[in-house]
């Protein structure tokens, strides 16, 4: 049997979330389609593809700003509350806040 891949959405939606990584900033559907050198709707198919499932995704996500533009993030059920303020802190200090270091 011979016809369109069905998986062909789920490779472009992962090929979206890289873009998106490496963009590192969010990024409109015609912002994607023009920098990946694809037509708008497989940009568009890709991005439901992300949005609607987000198991192929992996640890990201996929989030939509409030412009309506694109971005990726962790998925929130990967890392604890505690494992994200960890992660948020600046180089140097530990959670407490205090810089790392001997006392």
């Amino acid at each position: 049997m011979t016809g369109p891949s069905t998986t062909a959405p789920l490779d472009d939606a992962i090929t979206v979330l890289a873009a998106l990584l490496h963009a590192a900033r969010p990024l409109t559907t015609s912002e994607l389609a023009a920098a990946l050198g694809w037509p708008q709707a497989r940009a568009a198919t890709a991005v439901q593809a992300a949005e609607h499932q987000p198991e192929v995704c992996g640890p990201l996500a996929l989030q939509r700003t409030p412009s309506g533009a694109h971005l990726v993030t962790a998925q929130h059920g990967r890392l604890t509350p505690a494992q994200r303020t960890a992660l948020a802190q600046r180089p140097g200090q530990c959670p407490s806040g205090r810089p790392d270091g001997p006392d």
